[in-house]
C-alpha cells in the first residue's frame, strides 16, 4: 500500500525528532492568506496527536516583540522545529533562521506588494531543509 502524504509527514517529524510545529504569521492579521495558516494549524494539530512523542504546536504572529517573546523561549536550541511561514506577505520579517529548524514556507519568487526576490530560503532549499509549498 502507498505511502500517504499525511504519512510521509509523520515519519519525517518522528524520524527527525522534531518537538514544535510552528505556524509563523498571521495570527491576527485579516488577510485571505489567514486561512491558509489556519488550515496549517489545524493540520500540524492533528500530527502532533499522531506522532509517538510529545510535540508542541504554536500560532504566532510576526511582530517586533515576537523576537524576545518567542526566541529565547520557543526557538532554542533545546528543541527541534518544522516551521510554517509565507514569506510573499512577508510574514517572516522576524522568524529566525536556525539550525535546528525545517522550513515549509509558502511563496513563488517574490514579495507580493514589491516584486522583490525572496532569497532567505534559498541556502535551505540547498540544504533539504526547506520546501516551498506554492
Amino acid at each position: 500500500m502507498k505511502e500517504s502524504p499525511i504519512d510521509s509527514i509523520i515519519q519525517f517529524i518522528q524520524n527527525k525528532r522534531i518537538t514544535h510545529l510552528i505556524v509563523h504569521g498571521l495570527k491576527t492579521m485579516e488577510h485571505t492568506h489567514r486561512y491558509i495558516h489556519e488550515s496549517i494549524y489545524d493540520t500540524f494539530k492533528y500530527i502532533a496527536i499522531q506522532v509517538e512523542h510529545h510535540i508542541d504546536v504554536l500560532w504566532c504572529d510576526d511582530v517586533f516583540s515576537s523576537q524576545f517573546i518567542y526566541k529565547p523561549t520557543v526557538y532554542n536550541p533545546e528543541n527541534k522545529f518544522f516551521i510554517f511561514s509565507t514569506p510573499h506577505l512577508e510574514t517572516d520579517k522576524f522568524l529566525p533562521i536556525i539550525d535546528n529548524a525545517y522550513y515549509l514556507v509558502h511563496y513563488r519568487n517574490g514579495v507580493v506588494y514589491s516584486d522583490v526576490p525572496i532569497t532567505k530560503y534559498n541556502e535551505l532549499l540547498k540544504q533539504k531543509r526547506a520546501v516551498k509549498y506554492v
